[in-house]
């Protein structure tokens, strides 16, 4: 059996070191958390990433066209980023949280491939909330009923709840160039590893540096033309899930 620990960036404390030796192999998608994994005593661990399936996630060019867009819920920071840049470009998005409501799968891949320009954030999903708080002290059982933690597991817990969350590589960073598609995405750790920065994909360390990059490229039709099918070949080339799984499974041997 093979456990897929995407979150391992915000959750390694309070779920997957708790649960990873249960599992024939654990991958992870946060290079820091083999570290983590080891420390602990846990040996089955790999790392791997997202990627795409490029049956699915391939380029389909439509008649209607889209200026800037974001697909993605709007948790978090990203109302806050998005209506910055509202104030100067218009920009639509989809997802729950935001007006325009969650897309079909083929809607998606026609506004990745026809988009001018697909914005991407790299939050973490966790936030700090009432809901969340609660969770430090009592957890939701298989049967749905909820149970006080004990210490430790509250210790850990409110440990997690304050530490700064890092941003992390999210499925879109791959999905987007599958289509063919110019991202825009905002800088996270590890990036440089998958795409070259400004020749395959593009990034933002700041909204304001956001902003300014959406000016260059609506300006620069060509140029981020160019490094929209740079991304694509990147992609189909190194970051298929066919590949991602080929390279799992001969761990399994």
């Amino acid at each position: 059996t093979i456990a897929w620990m995407a979150d391992d960036h915000w959750r390694f404390e309070t779920y997957s070191k708790y649960w990873a030796n249960f599992f024939t192999l654990v991958v992870t998608t946060d290079e820091a958390s083999i570290a983590k994994y080891k420390k602990n005593k846990i040996e089955n661990v790999i790392l791997s990433q997202w990627g795409c399936n490029h049956f699915d996630y391939k380029s389909k060019i439509k008649n209607n066209s889209f200026d800037i867009t974001f697909v993605g819920m709007a948790h978090g920071t990203r109302k806050k980023k998005i209506e910055y840049l509202k104030q100067t470009y218009e920009i639509d998005c989809w997802g729950n949280g935001w007006k325009n409501k969650k897309l079909s799968f083929e809607e998606m891949i026609e506004v990745y491939s026809n988009s001018r320009i697909n914005l991407n954030f790299s939050e973490s999903s966790f936030q700090r909330n009432f809901k969340t708080l609660i969770k430090i002290f009592i957890s939701k059982t298989s049967a749905g009923n909820f149970t006080p933690n004990n210490l430790n597991l509250i210790f850990q817990n409110c440990k997690f709840f304050f530490k700064k969350i890092k941003n992390q590589i999210k499925g879109r960073v791959f999905e987007v160039p599958a289509c063919a598609g110019f991202l825009l995405t905002e800088n996270c750790e590890n990036l440089e590893k998958y795409f070259e920065i400004d020749k395959e994909i593009v990034v933002f360390n700041s909204v304001e540096e956001a902003k300014d990059k959406i000016k260059f490229y609506k300006n620069n039709y060509a140029e981020s033309k160019k490094i929209a099918e740079n991304g694509y070949l990147r992609a189909i080339k190194d970051h298929t899930y066919e590949q991602r799984f080929l390279n799992i499974f001969k761990k399994l041997k």
